[in-house]
């Protein structure tokens, strides 16, 4: 069984209803209409009452409402009724034949066997993360739900040219899907511009930092967000791409590369920021602009750990995190001398039994708090800096081996 959550209100009740689909076994569509109420024991909300509505067709949108729902809603008797915008809207007679109509026609371009499962997926889950709704908020209802179905198909033709989205969308279901020529493609790919890229990612970031406060997760609960920030290398063909330039690449170091920044929630995976460099540009140089850029487009990092590997490790940027007021936690490079004093003073320690952590495998020390200082509007500011040290025996010993 399949659930797609939405939202909307009843006409003519007081009642806010949520509204579902769901499938059954046979591949039934229906809509049903649930309201929730708020458990104060629990500290969250649950369903209060739940309303069979009636079954949906899936390629007009059309609802044959139920006799009970009708009954009860009788504002709808002798309506055309359709699922459409997080509710149930009435249509005339000659918008539902209009509907049907176009429905009939989108079904002659496909192929007799359409391919479902792996699509469906993607979308529902794009709906249900509030991706759809995050791109539908910066590019509009119709261009958000087009740019959407352009990134799975994307995803899913392994990075098929545009040109062939038509042909793909023939044998690959995707809701509420039909052909677009060349010039409305272009014309959508020209719309995402910088800015609009990053207010769709402020977007997702709020989100996900509303989630976490109304869980209770936060900075003064001793949970900020993690925020999981890492590069890679996209090897590219192209002559026209402007970003495109010859760099560090582990794959294909014939070609000229983008970086591609992606920061994530660590916890949940999703995605709250990207940035995309010149391929040139290694992780420590580019970790300022990256900042630069969040700051710039509205993100408040207040309740947020920034999480780094050691390619992002340098004395400039831990200094700029500290002048800007962040948390982080990052990588170290062992070739630092500080580091070596360290590791060389507490040495005994990451052998001692008493400093293994069991559940991770490694021993654990941390070094004494390294003094630093930030000024901000003239204020200097003294920060202590804290150094952990892991010591991995089992790397150890597969590395020394590996020497043999």
């Amino acid at each position: 069984m399949t659930m797609k959550k939405t939202s909307g209100t009843t006409p003519q009740t007081p009642v806010k209803w949520n509204f579902t689909t769901y499938t059954d076994a046979k591949g039934r569509t229906y809509v049903i209409a649930y309201h929730n109420r708020w458990d104060s024991r629990k500290k969250q909300s649950r369903i209060a009452k739940r309303r069979h509505v009636g079954r949906l067709d899936g390629d007009t949108g059309e609802v044959a409402l139920s006799k009970s729902y009708l009954a009860d809603h009788p504002e709808y008797a002798g309506m055309q009724v359709f699922y459409e915008a997080n509710s149930l809207v009435a249509r005339s007679d000659e918008e539902a034949v209009e509907i049907r109509k176009e429905a009939a026609n989108a079904a002659e371009w496909r192929c007799s066997c359409v391919s479902v499962g792996l699509t469906w997926a993607l979308w529902q889950m794009a709906l249900d993360s509030g991706i759809l709704a995050s791109l539908q908020g910066v590019f509009g209802a119709e261009d958000g739900a087009e740019l959407l179905r352009l990134g799975i198909y994307e995803l899913c033709s392994s990075g098929g040219a545009m040109q062939n989205y038509e042909d793909w969308l023939a044998e690959n279901y995707l809701p509420g899907a039909a052909p677009l020529d060349g010039w409305k493609i272009s014309a959508l790919l020209a719309s995402v511009s910088q800015e609009r890229i990053d207010a769709y990612f402020k977007d997702r970031y709020e989100s996900i930092m509303e989630r976490r406060r109304r869980a209770g997760l936060t900075s003064a609960s001793g949970r900020p967000m993690l925020m999981a920030v890492d590069s890679t290398g996209i090897s590219t063909w192209s002559e026209t791409i402007g970003d495109a330039a010859y760099g560090h690449a582990k794959q294909d170091p014939f070609l000229k590369q983008v970086n591609l920044t992606i920061c994530a929630d660590y916890e949940t995976g999703d995605a709250c920021y990207a940035y995309v460099s010149e391929g040139s540009v290694n992780d420590m140089s580019l970790f300022p602009e990256l900042l630069m850029r969040m700051q710039s487009a509205g993100f408040d990092l207040s309740e947020v750990l920034i999480v780094t590997d050691r390619g992002y490790s340098s004395m400039q940027n831990v200094q700029k995190q500290l002048n800007c007021g962040l948390k982080f936690l990052t990588g170290i490079r062992l070739s630092e001398d500080a580091v070596r004093r360290q590791l060389d003073k507490y040495e005994a320690s990451l052998r001692d039994m008493a400093f293994l952590n069991g559940a991770m495998g490694v021993y654990a020390r941390s070094a004494e708090p390294e003094r630093w200082t930030s000024y901000g509007d003239g204020v200097k500011t003294e920060h202590s800096v804290h150094v952990h040290l892991y010591r991995n025996p089992r790397l150890e010993a597969d590395q020394t081996l590996a020497f043999q």
